[in-house]
């Protein structure tokens, strides 16, 4: 599995394919995406223990985030990486 994004702690990792969790996984819905497939890809990346996972429809720019904790829908239209000062403003991201 790779994502669409993702933001690591350092050191940068020297492999293409993950051994240890990013700190922010990020999944682009496409038209193709199914809630279940999606749903089971959530739940994997959680096991792998990525903390934070931010899952963005690109056409209406809605957004869910999943961490350890729970799952929520972003409804102040900032994406928060728990633990962090990260803030991502969604309406940001249609520019």
């Amino acid at each position: 599995m790779l994502p669409d994004v993702c933001v690591v702690r350092q050191p940068r990792p020297a492999e293409k394919v993950f051994s240890r969790p990013p700190l922010i996984w990020v999944e682009i819905l496409s038209p193709e995406d199914k809630p279940i497939k999606v749903n089971d890809k959530i739940r994997q990346l959680l096991e792998f223990g990525v903390p934070n996972i931010w899952v963005i429809d690109p056409e209406t720019f809605e957004a869910e985030v999943h961490t350890l904790s729970g799952s929520r829908k972003v409804e102040d239209g900032v994406l928060r990486a728990e633990g962090t000062a990260i803030e991502v403003p969604l309406k940001g991201l249609e520019e």
